[in-house]
C-alpha cells in the first residue's frame, strides 16, 4: 500500500510540475518578471533563478512522470517546494497583495494563506516520497514507473493522481464552494 502512495505521490508531483512548466512555457518573461515581483532578489539575480527554475520544472515534471532521473528530482522536489513555501512566506508576512506566479498565468490567484497551505501539503508529499531510502541509491527503487505491473496498474496510479490533485485543489476551496452553493439556493 505504500508503494503505491508514494506512486501516486510521484504522479501527482508531476504531473502538478508538468502544468507548472506548461504554464510558464507559454509567457516565460512574464513568469521571470513575476519572480522578481517578489521582491527577495536583485533584478538581475531573480531573473536568473526565474532562467533557471524553467528547466527545473520541466526536468521535475519528466522525472516524477518518468520514473527517469528520479534519485536527482525528489531531493530537488523538495529544495524546490521548500524555496517556494520560503518566497510565498516572506511576502506574506510582508502583506504583500500580488499573484503566486504559480502555474505561469496571468490571472494567477493572489498569495494567500491557501497558497501556503497548498505548498506545505505538496512540501509533506514530496518528503514522504524522500523518506523511501533507495531512492538515494540511484538504482530504481519500488516505486518508479519501471516497477509498474503493466499498464493498467500504470493508468489507474496516474488517475488516482489526478483525483488528488482535483480532489486538494477542491478541499483547498471549499468555504468558498459551500458560499457558491447556498447563494445558487437563494436564487431558485
Amino acid at each position: 500500500m505504500v508503494e503505491q502512495a508514494r506512486l501516486v505521490i510521484q504522479l501527482a508531483l508531476g504531473w502538478l510540475f508538468l502544468l507548472s512548466f506548461g504554464g510558464k512555457l507559454r509567457g516565460p518573461a512574464a513568469f521571470l518578471r513575476g519572480v522578481d515581483e517578489y521582491a527577495l532578489l536583485p533584478r538581475w539575480a531573480a531573473y536568473a533563478l526565474g532562467g533557471l527554475l524553467l528547466p527545473l520544472e520541466g526536468f521535475l515534471a519528466a522525472s516524477l512522470l518518468s520514473g527517469w532521473s528520479v534519485g536527482a528530482a525528489v531531493p530537488l522536489t523538495v529544495a524546490a517546494l521548500a524555496l517556494f513555501l520560503v518566497a510565498v512566506s516572506i511576502n506574506l508576512a510582508r502583506e504583500r497583495r500580488m499573484p503566486c506566479h504559480c502555474m505561469g498565468g496571468a490571472h494567477d490567484e493572489q498569495l494567500s494563506g491557501r497558497t501556503a497551505l497548498r505548498l506545505v501539503l505538496l512540501l509533506a508529499g514530496a518528503l514522504f516520497l524522500a523518506a523511501e531510502p533507495s531512492w538515494m541509491s540511484g538504482e530504481p527503487t519500488r516505486w518508479t514507473l519501471a516497477r509498474v505491473a503493466g499498464v493498467p496498474d500504470l493508468l489507474h496510479a496516474a488517475m488516482l493522481a489526478l483525483l488528488v490533485l482535483v480532489t486538494g485543489g477542491w478541499a483547498l476551496r471549499a468555504r468558498e464552494l459551500w458560499m457558491l452553493s447556498r447563494s445558487q439556493g437563494d436564487v431558485g
